[in-house]
């Protein structure tokens, strides 16, 4: 019975203390809000936000184009064999990255069959020397008589010119005129056979002659065979390499070494086939170095070729440099780089920052507020405009309807939209308050 009676005070019980639970939170609730700090309202609204512009740009400008080629050196020389022999020697210094000095050796060749041919050579011409010098003699011989030759048919002419006179007066008889006759013929035989030994001798010296100039030619190749025994550089540069080895047995035309000189570097270029029209020689080109090296290099345009390669849709120009041996910066033939090439010849056009075209619209302060305008890029240029103060060297030349005295925003976002009321301030102002507080700081 007791827990029938006691079981609907239990509840009632429970019922008061949620209440007053709940009563308790509210006023607890009611005091917070009542005792909480008011902020302060401002009469004269949100105050303009501050962004960082530049004056428009208007600047010279030259067109850059990118090209990516391989350097090599501009004077090298793969050195052959030209006699077929072998290797008898193979000096030190014939290492590969030695200096090495035009006319320095390389490799020497054995010679001795060669030196031998020399030497029958100079025999055979001795011979034809002493053959010559007989035969002046008997040439001498043989002049002497073929003069003697013609004084006697001279004389005989003028007695049987006589005895004919004489035989026509009849102060001789017929049979001394057949014997002067007889006596005439004789001598003019003999004068022809002199003057075909004189002939003879002529023919023998034109023989003796062209066999001599024959022998001096090989005399000549001889020399020319035994001094290329003797390889050496024709340049001076470094040994890039040496491809023979002692006794090696070489034949004309293998190539023995490969010398190069890293001081003038030529750098094949491939451009864009259609940029042709605007490269001239002389233009100035950047070569960056890939990869972790950062070093940069200048040349000019020396050459341009004269045709266009149909499957890359690329033209090639050549980029000439000087460089001296030691140099920290030195770039080594076989490099793989990329060149920035820039036109000599330049035109005034609108530039602005690359960071500050988004979605290709440019945001402009005008009259204290944001306003966007569609730009069209020509094309991107890299250089420096210290006028504006920003460390940028990605710039954009633009078609739009820029003004002189224009306000561009130089990192526009999202929040900025048309018609915000902003506080515009020049990015030289910045840069130099930026310094400034760095040095402060320091």
């Amino acid at each position: 019975m007791e827990a029938k009676v006691n079981k609907p005070l239990r509840w009632a019980a429970r019922t008061i203390a949620g209440v007053l639970l709940v009563t308790l939170s509210i006023l607890f609730m009611i005091m917070l809000v009542s005792t909480a700090p008011q902020a302060e309202t401002s009469e004269d609204g949100r105050a303009p936000r501050s962004v960082i512009v530049i004056e428009s740009t208007f600047e010279e400008v030259r067109r850059q184009f990118d090209g990516y080629g391989v350097a090599d050196a501009l004077h090298h020389a793969d050195v052959p064999a030209r006699v077929t022999s072998t290797v008898t020697e193979l000096p030190a210094t014939s290492r590969a990255g030695n200096p090495i000095a035009a006319g320095q050796l390389i490799v020497q060749l054995d010679d001795s069959d060669f030196l031998h041919q020399r030497t029958i050579t100079n025999q055979q011409i001795a011979d034809i020397e002493s053959q010559l010098a007989s035969l002046m003699l008997e040439q001498r011989a043989s002049d002497d008589r073929l003069e003697l030759s013609r004084e006697e048919v001279e004389i005989a002419n003028r007695d049987f010119e006589r005895i004919q006179e004489a035989a026509k007066r009849d102060a001789a008889p017929p049979r001394e005129v057949d014997q002067m006759r007889q006596s005439l013929i004789a001598k003019q035989s003999a004068l022809i056979t002199a003057r075909q030994q004189s002939d003879q001798l002529q023919t023998r010296r034109s023989q003796l002659l062209a066999r001599q100039a024959s022998e001096e030619a090989s005399l000549r190749l001889a020399q020319q065979q035994i001094d290329r025994c003797r390889i050496t550089s024709p340049l001076d540069g470094f040994i890039e390499s040496v491809d023979v080895k002692m006794g090696e047995s070489l034949m004309s035309g293998a190539r023995v070494a490969r010398v190069v000189d890293p001081t003038s570097i030529e750098v094949p270029l491939r451009l864009s086939a259609a940029v042709r029209s605007e490269l001239g020689i002389g233009d100035t080109v950047n070569l960056h170095a890939t990869g972790t090296n950062k070093n940069v290099w200048q040349g000019r345009v020396s050459r341009i070729a004269p045709e266009d390669d149909p499957t890359t849709r690329t033209t090639t120009v050549y980029v000439e440099l000087q460089q001296v041996i030691g140099d920290p910066r030195y770039l080594a033939p076989g490099m793989f780089v990329r060149g920035e090439v820039e036109t000599s010849r330049g035109s005034r056009q609108w530039i602005v920052p690359r960071r500050s075209v988004l979605n290709d619209r440019l945001l402009m302060v005008r009259d204290g507020s944001i306003k966007s305008t569609p730009v069209q890029v020509v094309h991107a240029v890299n250089m420096s405009v210290e006028k504006t103060g920003l460390p940028d060297r990605d710039w954009l030349v633009i078609e739009s309807e820029v003004q002189p005295d224009d306000l561009i925003v130089v990192s526009p976002t999202r929040s900025l939209t048309d018609g915000l009321p902003v506080l515009p301030v020049l990015s030289s102002e910045a840069m130099a308050s930026l310094e400034q507080d760095q040095d402060v700081s320091q």
